[in-house]
């Protein structure tokens, strides 16, 4: 039986961030995430602590580790050389697309990552791939 694809934004952000600038980022998004990823560190942010006390999306906490080596369409190099991905955000949203599921699934990302007005924050959306297509 084929699941419907879920869909899964990541979120990087710095500490200069504002609830209200996570919330117009999110509504920028192209589809409405189930879960948003967000790096272990990250999750006492302020800003970010006051968006998910308001935000009805399930938060998961990432590790940096795992996000390493991730394959993004975005290539920053000081993210680069910080987190060995290119995007904290769309290496985030891969992840947690892949471990949505039971057994971890396949997953791509649904383009490059936005970027809030400030640039305090980045929101990527990635997709489990449907069964059919996995190789």
């Amino acid at each position: 039986m084929e699941r419907d694809p879920v869909i899964c934004a990541g979120l990087g952000l710095n500490s200069a961030v504002t609830a209200d600038e996570l919330a117009e980022l999110l509504a920028q998004a192209p589809q409405r995430p189930e879960q948003i990823a967000i790096l272990r560190s990250k999750q006492t942010v302020q800003g970010f602590t006051a968006f998910a006390s308001l935000c009805p999306i399930k938060v998961i906490a990432l590790d940096e580790t795992e996000i390493v080596g991730e394959q993004v369409l975005t290539h920053s190099e000081r993210v680069f050389a910080r987190f060995g991905t290119g995007s904290v955000a769309e290496a985030l949203a891969l992840v947690a697309a892949r471990l949505s599921t039971e057994p971890p699934a396949q997953a791509q990302l649904l383009g490059p990552r936005l970027i809030s007005s400030s640039g305090h924050a980045t929101l990527a959306l990635a997709a489990t791939t449907p069964a059919e297509t996995q190789t």
